[in-house]
């Protein structure tokens, strides 16, 4: 149990004003990384490394057009998504667990959001003509929690996790994915 200590400020035994401090520090950089991440999604040529993240400004980006059929849309919607997993999944993975409502829930609620955004940007068309829950089921399909668990608890490398991504959107589009080896 942490006792209130130093004014109130629900710093424990073991804690000090600076440690409370650090921690708080950490918190905001994390939410300024997956900040950062979200804005960049829409980018066209959205390939975004941590030290790309880490240097981003924080100002709203265009997002890009989805060009070409459903596949090639597709395909580039999960590669876009891919990218981001990559590096945002770790750093939600990583908040603690007793800020995980604060900071790793509003990150989640927010990708989840961008996620839903560039569904809409990618295969608006073919949504029209599809039941209006296709696009909660695209979201469960692509957001962070599924890519994780391909690559945590399945041990997909990235390729076959967006591989696999691609297929399963595909089959609920009613779209035949392309076989692989």
């Amino acid at each position: 149990m942490v006792e209130r200590g130093a004014a109130g400020l629900g710093i424990g035994p073991d804690e000090t004003p600076a440690s409370d401090g650090r921690r708080r520090r950490r918190q905001q950089s994390r939410q300024r990384i997956i900040e950062a991440l979200l804005e960049a999604l829409g980018e066209p040529d959205f390939d975004l490394s941590p030290e790309q993240t880490a240097v981003r400004s924080g100002e709203q980006l265009a997002a890009g057009p989805f060009e070409g059929d459903v596949r090639a849309r597709t395909r580039e919607l999960v590669r876009r998504l891919a990218a981001a997993f990559e590096t945002v999944a770790p750093t939600l993975r990583s908040v603690q667990p007793d800020r995980q409502k604060s900071v790793g829930d509003r990150g989640r609620r927010r990708l989840d959001a961008t996620v839903r955004d560039q569904i809409g940007a990618a295969l608006g068309p073919e949504l029209a003509d599809l039941p209006a829950d296709t696009t909660d089921l695209l979201a469960t399909v692509l957001s962070v929690s599924s890519w994780s668990h391909m690559r945590t608890t399945h041990g997909h490398d990235a390729e076959r996790s967006a591989a696999l991504l691609e297929s399963a959107v595909l089959r609920l589009l009613g779209e035949q994915p392309e076989a692989w080896g």
